[in-house]
């Protein structure tokens, strides 16, 4: 499988499901089944070969179409509603419906961007995939939620899940040729699209940085009765390593910080994992930005460093490095011409907080290549 292919997983890790599968017996087939059917999805999907999709003859205004697989395999399944019709009876369908819609607006709003590819792709999600499909995922043409087996995932159905898979896909037109998905690359595309999850979620609810939770996917885990457990989210970008503690699932192991790089060949490369780093940069940022009372609110926090990122992507190649993103970034500080100086100062000093030095030419030299093996060692929970 090439490397250069754009996103190998769904929102749940396959090493995340088979750790948890090793973990919870009772489970084990539903979570092997969702990662099994996950990986064939991809292998006969176009994405993996840069195949690009039009809904013909209503592309051009990023138009809805949602399709339910009515817990069954075969996609599309039955179209249940498009653009411009009412609510339907299934509160997921309209959800779905509505999270789609607000991915477009945050997009033509924000950025001036006519749909996903910037050309009005149409947008079109599939719901209740197969029977207890633990996953969400974008493969280049839909968005397919699982509805959870609701005894460990509760839910896919959430704005910043489907604003954080759909985000792959404004990569993969952004940057021509897409992000090489392995090592710090790989890790990078994850970044962009924790970026673009949490910026349309706080876009929508119009909060500013300190306001916001930073919070990947909060809401997916079905709460638990141990009160010495936490399951806050799937990823914390304020907070890298923090996001989930619990026997169920294990220990949330995301650094925040250079020092703590993993370096592994699982997870292509620790793609998953080490989007940590880059995570909390942005998040410093963020805060940065409104701790230094250049804005109190989304425009002028949040919005401010989306800006500055939403312009460093189409920079950066298909093999970046975080020193080169983060290079990119501080150039990027001049999109906001009359807080540049400051945004530079802020944007370094997060770099620097997490242990990055910018650079426009060093490559990633600590991600060891293929092994073979993309299963995660697992370790108690703490």
């Amino acid at each position: 499988m090439s490397m250069m292919t754009r996103h190998l997983d769904g929102f749940v890790p396959s090493s995340l499901l088979l750790q948890m599968a090793r973990r919870n017996q009772s489970m084990a087939q539903v979570l092997i089944k969702s990662l099994a059917n996950t990986n064939s999805l991809w292998q006969g999907s176009g994405a993996r070969t840069s195949q690009i999709f039009r809904f013909v003859g209503a592309a051009s205004s990023g138009d809805r179409f949602m399709y339910d697989a009515q817990n069954g395999t075969t996609r599309p399944g039955k179209l249940v509603r498009k653009e411009g019709e009412a609510n339907v009876s299934d509160a997921v369908v309209n959800d779905g419906y509505d999270h789609h819609g607000t991915i477009r607006d945050y997009y033509l709003k924000v950025h001036g961007r006519n749909s996903i590819d910037a050309n009005g792709m149409a947008l079109k999600g599939i719901v209740h995939y197969d029977q207890d499909y633990d996953n969400a995922f974008w493969d280049g043409e839909y968005m397919t939620y699982g509805d959870g087996d609701h005894t460990l995932f509760a839910t896919f159905m959430l704005l910043n899940i489907a604003a954080h898979e759909m985000t792959h896909g404004v990569t993969e037109y952004a940057v021509p040729g897409g992000v090489e998905y392995w090592g710090q690359p790989g890790a990078i595309n994850e970044h962009l699209s924790d970026v673009g999850g949490a910026n349309v979620e706080s876009w929508n609810l119009n909060l500013s940085a300190s306001q916001y939770h930073f919070l990947v996917g909060k809401g997916i885990w079905v709460p638990s009765n141990d009160p010495s457990e936490t399951l806050l989210a799937l990823r914390s970008m304020r907070n890298p390593g923090s996001a989930y503690n619990s026997k169920r699932i294990g220990k949330d192991r995301q650094p925040g910080h250079m020092k703590d790089y993993v370096k592994t060949s699982s997870d292509n490369g620790g793609v998953h994992t080490n989007s940590g780093i880059p995570n909390h940069a942005y998040a410093l940022v963020c805060d940065g930005i409104e701790a230094a009372k250049l804005g109190n609110d989304w425009a002028s926090t949040i919005g401010v460093a989306d800006k500055i990122w939403y312009a460093a992507r189409p920079n950066i190649g298909n093999k970046p490095s975080f020193a080169q993103l983060a290079y990119w970034t501080l150039q990027a500080c001049a999109v906001v011409p009359e807080s540049e100086e400051k945004l530079r100062a802020i944007v370094s000093k997060a770099w620097s907080d997490v242990g990055v030095t910018p650079s426009k030419t060093a490559a990633d030299t600590l991600t060891p290549g293929p092994s073979g093996d993309d299963v995660v060692i697992d370790e108690p929970a703490a």
